[in-house]
């Protein structure tokens, strides 16, 4: 094992995370803006895919590549389709997000695929985006706790099992 797979283990995020933090809203807002165009279609898996082979139709697509450019973690939420849930995800069973710095939470697919997100990269600090991220994703201490893209149970996915859309 390599000494960065050991820091990686031991840090939120990882260690790239901490050699490229405190990063701009405007530079991840542009990135994650851009994730639209990096996508193509991939004949074998019968869906839209991203560079890094994650699927772009389910919300740990957008996360992993945001997490594989800026550093960060994966966290999320199941729903159980409760016609009183209206958190983001609701009608997927629940939803994964990038949160990059410990500071920007960022939704592509709430945006892109589901439609439901006002906005794309929300700022924690931001009195305003704190607010829209309670009510379109709920208590940020409820979300399950901080993972790498495709490990443990995020947005409905079982442990192991295949994203979901």
């Amino acid at each position: 094992m390599k000494a960065s797979d050991i820091i990686d283990n031991i840090f939120e995020g990882g260690a790239r995370s901490l050699a490229r933090s405190f990063h701009s809203l405007a530079t991840i807002n542009k990135f994650a803006d851009s994730l639209d165009g990096l996508h193509a279609w991939d004949e074998d898996e019968q869906c839209h895919v991203f560079p890094n082979g994650m699927q772009a139709g389910n919300s740990m697509g957008g996360v992993s590549m945001m997490i594989d450019k800026f550093g960060g973690y994966a966290t999320g939420y199941s729903t159980n389709g409760d016609t009183g849930d209206t958190r983001v995800g609701e009608g997927s069973g629940g939803l994964d997000l990038a949160v990059v710095d410990n500071r920007f939470v960022v939704d592509y697919w709430g945006v892109h695929y589901e439609g439901t997100a006002p906005q794309i990269v929300y700022d924690m600090r931001n009195p305003k985006d704190a607010a829209l991220i309670h009510k379109h994703y709920g208590d940020p201490a409820t979300w399950s706790p901080p993972v790498k893209p495709g490990f443990g149970q995020l947005g409905g996915r079982p442990e192991g099992g295949p994203p979901q859309s």
